[in-house]
């Protein structure tokens, strides 16, 4: 009777053979992983890349800051349902020219227009433009004693210097009531140099030529999103306490 052991033997190496190849095949046509519930729940599309914020104000700055995102920069959706995402702590606080900045540890520094007169910068830090620091007033007053208003805050960091530029426009009290751009250094934003005149000329915006302001928006200020920042903010409709802060 004719042995079927070597038929056999046969059939196990070829098996042997194949079965990597199939393997292999069937891996590189597997399906690209799933989303996580959250990702499902928030509506987060895997394939979104960064995009842009633009931190702005409406009438008369006392109902707090907007945030809307972009992807390409023209075209802009409000976040938060058209409502702001941040407002005011106190009483008869301004939240003017909004400056939005990111730190090198990767958090975010805003300042604002507190008061015109009497001159106050706010200031205020986030981890993940959500949740935000208590609102500081930052001491223009100490830095400038004779400035009557102020204006247009904006902040930028120096890598050389290791230190942050506080731009701000002012008017100063016994000169003709014409602003003037000055400058003051800080590392921790607690102590700070005397300001002085700034003649020079601003850093590079984050913002490029491309990039327009969203209709009914007024004098903030452009970020360019990561990935995972713009998928937040793209999807935050009020599931936090816009007040809350840290």
């Amino acid at each position: 009777m004719p042995s079927l052991r070597a038929p056999h033997s046969l059939l196990i190496a070829a098996v042997a053979v194949l079965l990597p190849v199939f393997s292999l095949a069937q891996t590189s046509n597997q399906p690209p992983p799933k989303r996580t519930w959250l990702q499902r729940f928030l509506g987060i599309k895997p394939d979104l890349s960064g995009g842009w914020l633009f931190v702005g104000f409406k009438g008369d700055s006392h109902d707090g800051l907007y945030f809307a995102v972009s992807k390409d920069g023209s075209r802009w959706e409000t976040v938060n349902f058209d409502r702001p995402v941040l407002w005011q702590e106190q009483r008869g606080e301004l939240m003017r020219d909004p400056f939005i900045q990111r730190a090198p540890d990767g958090n975010f520094r805003l300042v604002w227009t507190w008061s015109t007169d009497p001159a106050i910068i706010g200031y205020s830090t986030s981890t993940n433009l959500i949740y935000w620091s208590k609102q500081l007033q930052l001491p223009v007053a100490q830095i400038l004693p004779a400035a009557t208003s102020i204006a247009a805050p904006a902040t930028y960091y120096d890598p050389e210097k290791k230190h942050w530029l506080i731009l701000f426009s002012a008017s100063e009290s016994g000169t003709p009531p014409h602003d003037h751009t000055y400058a003051t250094a800080t590392t921790d934003f607690k102590k700070f140099a005397p300001a002085q005149p700034f003649s020079g000329r601003p850093p590079a915006s984050d913002a490029t030529s491309k990039v327009t302001a969203p209709a009914g928006l007024s004098h903030g200020s452009l970020l360019h999103l990561e990935t995972s920042e713009y998928n937040l903010l793209h999807n935050y409709h009020g599931g936090f306490d816009s007040a809350q802060t840290k």
